[in-house]
């Protein structure tokens, strides 16, 4: 029935004649209407799952970029006990990609903050100061730095560290 009308929609009285409820006639036509109507029914959804489906499906795969390609930098280095601020270049995904990394979705003792500025830097060495805070830019990828990148003023290599780099 149609929610802004009494009557209800033509659709939906094509389906209903189709179904057997809305016109009586003899057991059979009614009979062979339901299985004409639940036949058509399956086709579309069995059209459905077989081609629209997985072209909806394929189009999310890296949507906004979110891949667990962006886990692997984290996965093969030890970075526990450490902060690392995450610097995303473009957008915000580059950060929420990396938050399944950390509690509480899972138990390593990471600490993932996305960049505020320097002043929220230095908050964050006061406030975890037994933790290694480092740097890290998602559009760089994979590469940790002890201070932010722009403060060092000549390139990267110098900065990176050894044996976590």
């Amino acid at each position: 029935m149609s929610l802004f009308r009494g009557w209800p929609s033509a659709a939906q009285q094509v389906s209903l004649w189709l179904g057997g409820w809305l016109a009586k006639g003899t057991p059979k036509l009614a009979r062979l209407r339901q299985i004409v109507t639940a036949g058509l029914l399956v086709s579309l959804v069995a059209v459905n799952v077989t081609s629209y489906l997985p072209v909806r499906v394929g189009g999310m795969q890296r949507l906004f970029g979110m891949s667990r390609s962006n886990h692997r930098p984290f996965q093969t280095k030890d970075l526990d006990g450490t902060l690392v601020i995450v610097h995303p270049r473009n957008h915000w995904s580059e950060y929420g990609t990396l938050v399944t990394l950390g509690p509480p979705f899972s138990d390593a003792d990471l600490l993932l903050v996305h960049a505020n500025g320097p002043g929220v830097d230095a908050r964050l060495q006061e406030t975890f100061p037994d933790r290694r805070i480092l740097h890290y830019y998602p559009a760089e990828g994979g590469s940790f730095y002890r201070q932010r990148q722009w403060d060092r003023g000549r390139g990267y290599p110098d900065s990176q560290i050894p044996g976590i780099a």
